[in-house]
């Protein structure tokens, strides 16, 4: 239940110098006084305790106590620091549970803290990037959206729904003293598509900053794919051999490059064969080709014919590739074809193809004036209240009554309302803060 008094561990399994402990609930400080025995508590301020936590095992602690709603849940809450061994404190969890507190479900703080109005849904989402990104850009993403920068531009964007929401209420309400003029409706629809439209352009470098760019490996069998994803991720990650087809489903690796995240997806080779399983490894690797954010094209250079046959044919389904001519090591000739090439097997050509990727990717990373979604979920809700407006603009130029358009433009504001959780379902809330940590 939302209101049960619930407790967690804040920091990272394993062994460590300090330990933190969460609690947080309407009785949770009565509880936790009659454990810690201090009379008189003031908030905000550090108590120094040894604690009985059972037989023959105590512990110095450090307790805080915050009051609601000065709290991060806006609950009455403590902060216990103990020493970082998980015997200590598994035995320090099972004393709070013997006092009547539950173990807090994964992003249950976070949750009762949106619940109780502290945060924007925005801003919790945010919390849980800050703590997973995996680059310094999609750290910086992760910010933003903490600073509130997304909050401010879907605020200006439910203030213009809500401008001619208005404006249509006023004809609703006094048909007989106001006829508005429906090519107003148009004027200021336009302007709120062309907002929605620029927002949705702007922000969506964020998925891809946060999620990773998808960076799909593709060629034929035997020109080096696995080889470049070993090179590239600087670790044996995927088998190469000289067999042909050795490849047979995707493999995923993450790598860091100047602060960018990459998902590597090495594919299988791309060819004719009868091979059942290899057919679907085959079909899969098309896939990829077709949602990578980059592809690169693998060229052998000591056997291009068929190489350059495969990229003119799958070219158009990649908006952003390289195409790397490979095995230099074996034959150094020149493509024009190719934009670099490389050895993957030795290594050489590896920190020039790094920096070619990232300046392929620098316009789907940037956001001029740093606004970002962070997940599909916020894109989703931008592009839906888009689609609805175009179909509001058609209606009105199709001669629809003021009440249907009324209705139209509240379902879009809704939208706008869930997307900050404002208006949400249980069901909802509760896949969002399921992907959180457990403490958070």
């Amino acid at each position: 239940m939302l209101y049960d008094d619930i407790c967690a561990i804040a920091t990272p399994p394993g062994t460590s110098a300090l330990s933190i402990i969460r609690c947080s609930g309407s009785e949770a400080h009565d509880k936790l006084l009659k454990i810690v025995k201090i009379k008189n508590i003031k908030y905000r301020r550090v108590y120094l305790k040894m604690i009985e936590i059972s037989d023959n095992l105590h512990d110095d602690i450090m307790i805080v106590f915050y009051k609601n709603p000065r709290s991060y849940t806006g609950e009455d809450m403590a902060e216990i620091f103990l020493h970082g061994n998980p015997l200590i404190l598994s035995g320090f969890l099972n004393l709070l549970k013997k006092n009547g507190f539950k173990q807090a479900e994964p992003g249950e703080f976070t949750k009762r803290a949106f619940l109780n109005g502290k945060l924007s849904l925005l801003k919790a989402e945010s919390i849980a990037s800050l703590i997973d990104s995996q680059s310094k850009r999609a750290l910086e993403v992760a910010s933003s959206v903490y600073d509130g920068n997304l909050d401010k531009e879907i605020n200006i964007l439910k203030d213009y729904l809500i401008k001619l929401l208005s404006e249509i209420e006023v004809e609703l309400n006094y048909p007989e003293d106001v006829t508005n003029d429906y090519n107003l409706y148009l004027g200021e629809l336009d302007k709120i598509i062309s907002f929605s439209e620029d927002l949705i352009k702007k922000a969506s470098s964020g998925i891809i900053l946060s999620e990773g760019i998808r960076t799909a490996i593709i060629g034929n069998t035997n020109t080096g794919k696995s080889s470049l994803l070993n090179a590239l991720s600087e670790k044996d990650r995927a088998i190469v051999t000289e067999e042909h087809g050795t490849t047979r489903d995707t493999i995923e690796e993450k790598i860091i490059i100047d602060g960018y995240f990459f998902k590597i997806v090495d594919t299988a080779g791309i060819r004719e064969t009868t091979n059942r399983i290899e057919k679907i490894g085959i079909n899969r690797s098309l896939n990829e080709l077709k949602k990578a954010d980059l592809v690169l094209f693998l060229i052998d250079l000591s056997n291009p014919v068929n190489d350059i046959e495969l990229y003119e044919k799958y070219k158009f389904f990649a908006a952003k590739h390289i195409v790397i001519g490979n095995k230099k090591d074996i034959k150094n000739s020149k493509l024009s074809i190719c934009d670099l090439t490389i050895s993957a097997k030795n290594g050489e050509g590896i920190d020039e193809l790094k920096k070619l990727m990232i300046s392929k990717i620098i316009d789907l990373t940037s956001s001029g004036d740093g606004v970002y979604f962070l997940n599909q979920r916020q894109k989703s809700c931008v592009e839906r209240v888009l689609e609805l407006l175009l179909n509001i603009r058609d209606s009105i130029k199709e001669g629809i009554s003021p009440d249907i358009l009324s209705t139209l433009v509240q379902q879009s504001l809704n939208i706008m309302e869930e997307m900050t959780g404002k208006i949400h379902s249980e069901e909802v809330i509760d896949k969002i803060f399921s992907n959180f940590c457990v403490g958070k």
